[in-house]
This record gives structure tokens, sequence and C-alpha cells, in this order.
């Protein structure tokens, strides 16, 4: 048992647990999934998909938010949440990083290219991030584009 672990988990590690506990329940990953690249969806656009009631949907909206793997954008009254593929991209980089560390440690031989490899920054995710337009539906805010999520 590795108790080192335990006491100072590795400092990587807590976005990856974030990741996975947003990533941890069948309607978070149908959210993330119902976007397409670079879209952004609000919450009644999201909720109208599912057949539960908003608050549900809000909380689950919540968690992504909270856990960096939604962005979001206020224009004038609407909130537009969008994926954020870099955040996933980098810590599923960072959980492979740890994977392949322990593997080559047991040795493994095949893990160890991977072992050796340092997560790398560039995501090739970036194709599909488009960039953001103005507000919809008439709601427009003059300092929207200026908010950070």
């Amino acid at each position: 048992m590795n108790r080192a672990v335990i006491k100072t988990p590795p400092e990587d590690l807590e976005q990856v647990a974030m990741l996975f506990d947003a990533l941890g329940n069948a309607t978070r990953q149908k959210i993330i999934l119902m976007h397409e690249p670079g879209e952004e969806l609000s919450i009644k656009e999201i909720a109208d998909q599912f057949d539960l009631g908003r608050t549900t949907v809000v909380h689950h909206i919540t968690v992504l938010f909270n856990n960096g793997v939604l962005r979001l954008r206020k224009c004038g009254r609407q909130r537009l949440y969008s994926v954020n593929y870099e955040a996933i991209w980098e810590g599923l980089q960072k959980m492979r990083f740890y994977i392949a560390n322990v593997m080559a440690g047991r040795g493994n031989s095949e893990p160890s290219i991977l072992a050796d490899e340092e997560p790398d920054e560039d995501t090739p995710t970036d194709f599909l991030l488009k960039p953001i337009g103005g507000c919809r539906d008439g709601f427009h805010s003059k300092d929207a584009a200026q908010r950070q999520p």
C-alpha cells in the first residue's frame, strides 16, 4: 500500500479528482455530450432535453461548472454554458501520466514509453473551438465579452 499518497497526494490529482467527480454521473456526461463543438447552451435548452426537474438539471450544470468542465458566459440575463475541452483534456492527460508511471514502476514495459512523457499542454481539440459570437434572443451586454467565467 502506498501510504505516502494518502498523506500527501500529488497536487495534479486534485484537478483529476474534480474532473472524475464531474464525469461520475450519466446525466452530467449527457450534458457534456449534447454540446456541439464550440456551442453555448442556456439552462433552458439543456433542461428541455431531460425528463428531470429544472432544479435537478441546474444542480448537474453547477457541478460541471464548479469542477471546471463547463464555462459560463453571461449575456444580459442569459447564462450560456460551453464545454471546457481543455480542462477535460488536461485532467485526462494527468491521469494517463500517473497510470503510466505506476505501470512502469511495476515492470510493465509497454506503458514505460508513456511514463517518460510529460502531459502535453497543447490540446488536439483546438479545432473544436469556434469564436463565440454575440448574445442571442436580443439580450445584449456591452461587457459580456470581457467577463471571465
